[in-house]
């Protein structure tokens, strides 16, 4: 079985009182898919004490009956886990079908949210931004992909081929084709189509999103989410996948706690501030959702 995380962040004109709901949803996966549970030991990943805690508050009658119910219908089909945030608050939390709160999950494709908050850093920080074209930083690429976008790659409508063969199921081999996906990828996926022309859902703009912030932030790309958004939040992550030349995989490689995830929904939720706290500026993270 594999595990899709919905989050779910409604929103008001005002932002003030927002609930954010995060269900896991077992669905199934192929054969030969990775483990869900996070490698290691005991498969836990505990949140740091320096973490800044997710208050509880308890639900009024009604909304709490709710919760239940909802937590019913996860239980019941398999889920996980479901937490509601409410504003700052930790108001209803359930762990289901033999899961607790520190075991870490695979997020599958809900990874690709990361690569929005790892681009808001990096324009953050002055060293690019969506309208970094890839021959800034990747300057043998032919005239077609060089002239493509960051923003042309999130919004997956860059008119990029795609390979499931190679850029994911090869992934989940235990012997895989091909040791480095992204050398693979800068050689053999073309520019299909215009940008803009067409939306894909695929992986290899999140390929070509990882080797440009790769050469341009000369660090490894998980040390820095690590440093400039997960620690801040109190989010951990461990385990993450990658390729066999040591690429993290941006496409369905991470793994979270519920609690960890929630946390990082509520960085999205308020444009960047984490409880209070300015974790990136306002207006990159909502600039990705448009």
């Amino acid at each position: 079985m594999a595990t899709r995380y919905d989050m779910c962040v409604p929103r008001t004109a005002t932002f003030t009182r927002l609930a954010l709901a995060l269900a896991f949803i077992a669905t199934v996966a192929p054969a030969h898919a990775l483990p869900d549970d996070l490698p290691g030991p005991d498969g836990l990943l505990p949140e740091p004490s320096s973490a800044p805690p997710l208050l509880p508050a308890a639900p009024d009658a009604a909304a709490a009956a709710r919760y239940a119910a909802a937590a019913a219908y996860s239980r019941k089909y398999g889920g996980r886990a479901l937490l509601v945030v409410d504003g700052d608050r930790l108001v209803f939390e359930d762990y289901e079908n033999g899961h607790e709160a520190e075991r870490a999950h695979h997020l599958w494709s809900g990874t690709k949210t990361f690569m929005c908050a790892l681009v808001a850093a990096a324009a953050a920080d002055h060293r690019f931004d969506l309208d970094t074209r890839l021959d800034a930083h990747l300057p043998d690429l032919d005239k077609r992909r060089a002239a493509l976008t960051v923003r042309d790659l999130l919004s997956l409508s860059s008119g990029l081929s795609e390979s499931g063969e190679i850029l994911t199921t090869d992934m989940l081999r235990a012997r895989p084709k091909v040791r480095d996906k992204e050398a693979w990828a800068l050689r053999e996926i073309t520019a299909q189509y215009l940008p803009g022309e067409r939306f894909r859902y695929a992986a290899s703009p999140f390929v070509f999103l990882a080797a440009l912030a790769r050469r341009a932030l000369d660090e490894d790309l998980i040390t820095y989410l690590d440093r400039r958004v997960f620690a801040p939040i109190g989010m951990r992550q461990s385990n993450w996948l990658r390729d066999e030349a040591g690429r993290p995989f941006f496409s369905f490689g991470a793994y979270a706690t519920a609690r960890g995830w929630a946390r990082f929904g509520m960085l999205l939720r308020d444009d960047g501030r984490f409880l209070g706290r300015e974790i990136l500026p306002p207006g990159l993270l909502h600039r990705c959702f448009e």
